[in-house]
């Protein structure tokens, strides 16, 4: 088994941002996810339409995009991606592809 070392600086990637609440007993330092393509509709001022969006996406209710903490220890990323599903488009949610750069 491999094992996950506090003195190292610690990545997980995961598809569904949702499954990383159940990691958190792991000394991740970053969990970089996505699959939620951002809810793909966020319409401003009518929050019902975004919920209803982000929910047919399962799995990516709680971290839909951007950062976040999971802890004190942890920060999650989700990228909004470049696709769609179910529907073949996207309404107030940018496109984008994440470089990032880690300096130990």
């Amino acid at each position: 088994s491999t094992k996950i070392y506090d003195s190292n600086y610690n990545i997980l990637l995961i598809h569904e941002p949702d499954t990383a609440d159940s990691f958190q007993e792991y000394p991740y330092d970053l969990v970089l996810s996505g699959h939620s393509h951002g809810g793909q509709v966020n319409i401003p001022f009518i929050p019902a339409i975004n919920q209803k969006a982000i929910s047919s996406t399962n799995l990516a209710k709680n971290y839909v995009s951007g950062m976040y903490e999971l802890n004190s220890k942890t920060k999650i990323y989700v990228n909004t991606g470049i696709g769609t599903t179910h529907v073949s488009g996207r309404l107030g949610v940018v496109p984008e592809i994440s470089i990032f750069h880690i300096y130990l």
